[in-house]
C-alpha cells in the first residue's frame, strides 16, 4: 500500500525537483532577472492557479461525483456557513 502510493507520487515529485533545479541553475548563471520571482508569483496567482481550478472543475465536478460524495458536500457547505457566521459575529467585537 505505501509503496503503491509512493510510486504514484514519485513522477510529479521528480518533475517538481527538476523545475526547482532548472530555476536554481538559471538564477546562478544570471540568466533570470532579479525580479523573476515577482513575475513568476504573479503568473502563479493570476494564471496557473485559476487554470488548475477550472480544469479540476471541468474534469472532476460531475453530477455522478457530487451525488456519490453528497455527505462531504454537505459537510463543506456546513463548514462554510459556520465560517461565514463566525466571521460576521467576530466583526462585532472589533
Amino acid at each position: 500500500m505505501i509503496i503503491k502510493t509512493f510510486l504514484e507520487v514519485l513522477p510529479p515529485m521528480v518533475v517538481l525537483f527538476i523545475c526547482i533545479a532548472i530555476g536554481f541553475v538559471l538564477k546562478k548563471c544570471k540568466l533570470l532577472p532579479d525580479n523573476a520571482n515577482t513575475v513568476m508569483s504573479k503568473l502563479e496567482n493570476w494564471v496557473f492557479c485559476p487554470a488548475l481550478s477550472i480544469y479540476t472543475f471541468m474534469t472532476r465536478c460531475t453530477v455522478e461525483n457530487i451525488s456519490k460524495h453528497y455527505t462531504l458536500v454537505l459537510y463543506c457547505i456546513g463548514a462554510g456557513v459556520i465560517a461565514f457566521l463566525s466571521r460576521h459575529s467576530l466583526q462585532d467585537f472589533s
